[in-house]
């Protein structure tokens, strides 16, 4: 249910992560990698601070370093191919790339070429993950390399000044302490003034701060983080109406009921006959029940089924 700074564990060697997952929901984060996702089957609802924008099969969609993002399932399952770069690997060569940031989230249909070509070196990537041989390296340093080559030459960017960069640094840092201190005591009854007390600020600036980073307001976010502890009960077979709310945090069973039928659009009982299980029959390995990361074999078969469908895709890799 975590919801602020991710750390991502690369892989040894590398300066990249890449994965096949699942995602129910993820609220609010983010990190120091820019990330990539491919939608390699069905759908899922990206929340950005500004807006939510709806990602299907095919699409590709950036997220800048530091940038805070969620997820949310839509009425359909979802397969994602993930790919979490460090911005310093290409430090020696190119250093301004930790301050490249993407005006663009998505690539224009009339960039198809520079697609299919980000979605092959991912899928090299991937594949190239896997081999034993030492001398992988070179050939994950090869695809690495072409595929930020195809980004910055599909999506339109910026390099922010130096100065602006320390000051989205600050700013993360005290986010990170907010959403902290809001997880530690959703159960309880936090408050922006208790809050701003902490942060050393008005009540005004620090509620405009919080909308402005997360898109949400304080009590928004509080109650997010209420429903998503309610949900995970409820998945998990309670139906003690009292259990959940003293777990959860809300005070009435009632106004959890309004809360989530605003954020789902439907009563529990009808979300858990929607389906929750990604693909059922696969094995998973999973860091908590709203993100599913597959095993190499289940990831596989995943990716294979998506290129059996999809030609154009055949892996390049030698």
């Amino acid at each position: 249910m975590a919801g602020d700074f991710e750390f991502i564990q690369h892989m040894e060697g590398m300066y990249f992560k890449t994965f096949i997952t699942s995602m129910k929901r993820r609220l609010h984060h983010w990190h120091y990698d820019l990330e990539i996702l491919f939608i390699l089957n069905g759908s899922i609802l990206i929340q950005l601070a500004d807006k939510q924008i709806m990602l299907k099969k095919d699409d590709l969609f950036i997220i800048n370093r530091n940038e805070i993002h969620g997820f949310k399932r839509s009425d359909e399952n979802n397969n994602i191919l993930a790919l979490q770069i460090n911005p310093r690997f290409c430090r020696e060569y190119f250093p301004e790339f930790t301050r490249v940031r993407f005006l663009n989230h998505q690539i224009n249909s009339e960039d198809d070429a520079g697609r299919k070509n980000i979605q092959q070196n991912m899928i090299n990537l991937f594949l190239c993950s896997q081999l034993k041989e030492h001398t992988r390296v070179f050939q994950l340093a090869s695809h690495l390399n072409m595929l930020v080559y195809y980004l910055l030459k599909t999506f339109p960017f910026q390099e922010i000044a130096e100065e602006s960069a320390v000051n989205e640094e600050k700013n993360l840092e005290r986010l990170n302490r907010i959403v902290g201190y809001i997880q530690e005591n959703f159960q309880e009854k936090p408050t922006l003034k208790d809050l701003a007390r902490r942060e050393n600020l008005d009540m005004y600036h620090l509620s405009h701060f919080i909308k402005h980073k997360l898109g949400i307001s304080f009590q928004d976010y509080l109650n997010r983080l209420r429903l998503a502890k309610a949900v995970e009960m409820m998945e998990k077979g309670e139906t003690n109406h009292l259990e959940i709310c003293v777990e959860s945090g809300f005070s009435d069973y009632r106004y959890l009921l309004k809360i989530f039928m605003n954020e789902y659009g439907c009563m529990p009982a009808q979300y858990k006959k929607s389906g929750l299980n990604p693909n059922p029959g696969l094995i998973v390995v999973s860091d908590d029940e709203e993100h599913i990361i597959y095993r190499q074999e289940e990831a596989n078969s995943v990716l294979q089924k998506y290129l059996a469908g999809e030609n154009e895709h055949k892996p390049i890799m030698v």
